[in-house]
């Protein structure tokens, strides 16, 4: 591609360029009203208040098995009896032996 092509095809694109920024228009727009929030109402509790205190207050186990609680916990824990007491092993694995220097 010689430098007159090259010259020739960048007035061409300048040129096309300007002509089509000179040739648009703005587009006239109205300025559209904000739409009202819709008003929705507030749906009503499925359950009274006081039902909905209790839902909060009594387990689900509770509420649907009948489980004392006391007596499910006495069950289903108990005390940690493990006589295994954890020691500490050596460390001269994990430290590498350090060989005194014999630099004068």
């Amino acid at each position: 591609m010689s430098t007159r092509s090259y010259r020739f095809g960048l007035a061409l694109g300048t040129l096309v360029r300007e002509a089509l920024r000179a040739t648009k228009h703005p587009r006239t727009t109205q300025p559209c009203q904000a739409a009202r929030p819709r008003q929705v109402p507030w749906p009503e509790a499925p359950l009274p208040p006081a039902a909905l205190e209790q839902l909060c207050r009594v387990p689900a186990i509770v509420r649907r098995n009948g489980v004392n609680l006391n007596q499910w916990f006495e069950a289903n824990t108990r005390e940690n009896t493990s006589t295994n007491t954890l020691r500490r092993g050596s460390l001269n694995e994990l430290i590498a032996s350090v060989e005194p220097s014999t630099d004068n």
